[in-house]
C-alpha cells in the first residue's frame, strides 16, 4: 500500500485492500477525533489543523470507495450516496452521545450567554465527549464501511475501469 492509494480515485480496489485501507483511515480518524481533548490556547491550533486533517481523511476516504465501487463495475458517483448515508448515521450517533453524554450543552445556545461563554462552554462539552466520539465515529466508520465492502460484489475480470487488482 502506498499514497496512491488513499489520494489517487483511478483503478480498482480488492476488498482485501480496501479493507486494509478502511483501517488505516479509521485509526487516522481515531487519533485525529482525540484534537479535542487539547487544552487551553494550543487547542485553537490543534483545532485549525485537525480541521485540515479531517479534510484530507475525507478526500482519501472518497478515493478508496470510488476504487472500490470500480471494482464492483459501478461508477464512482455512487460515492455520493454512500458518503450521505454515513453523514446521517454519523449525525444521528454524534447527537445521541451529546443528549446521553453532556445534556446540558444542548440548552448552551437558548441560555443567551455571550458568546464567550458559548464557546467556552462548547470547547469544555468537546472534551467531555471527546474519547466516546471517537470511538462511536471509528465503530460507525469502520462498520459502515465493513459492511458495505462485504455487500459489493468482486469483478475479476477486466472492467470499463481497468484489470482486475491481484
Amino acid at each position: 500500500m502506498n499514497a496512491g492509494t488513499f489520494f489517487n480515485p483511478n483503478g480498482r480496489m480488492s476488498r482485501g485492500q480496501f479493507q486494509t485501507a478502511f483501517l488505516v483511515l479509521v485509526a487516522l480518524g481515531f487519533v485525529n477525533a482525540l484534537s479535542a481533548l487539547v487544552p487551553g490556547a494550543a487547542a485553537l491550533a490543534v483545532g485549525s489543523l485537525s480541521f485540515f486533517l479531517g479534510l484530507v481523511l475525507a478526500y482519501m476516504w472518497v478515493a478508496i470507495w470510488i476504487k472500490r465501487l470500480h471494482n464492483a463495475n459501478v461508477t464512482g458517483w455512487m460515492t455520493i450516496l454512500i458518503v450521505l448515508g454515513w453523514l446521517i448515521i454519523s449525525m444521528v450517533v454524534g447527537t445521541t452521545l451529546q443528549m446521553v453524554l453532556a445534556p446540558e450543552s444542548m440548552q448552551m445556545g437558548a441560555s443567551g450567554g455571550s458568546f464567550a461563554e458559548i464557546m467556552a462552554a462548547s470547547q469544555e462539552t468537546a472534551r467531555q465527549i471527546a474519547i466516546p466520539s471517537a470511538i462511536a465515529g471509528a465503530i460507525v466508520s469502520g462498520g459502515y464501511a465493513f459492511i458495505l465492502n462485504a455487500v459489493l460484489k468482486n469483478d475479476g475480470e477486466e472492467n470499463q475501469y481497468g484489470p482486475a487488482p491481484s
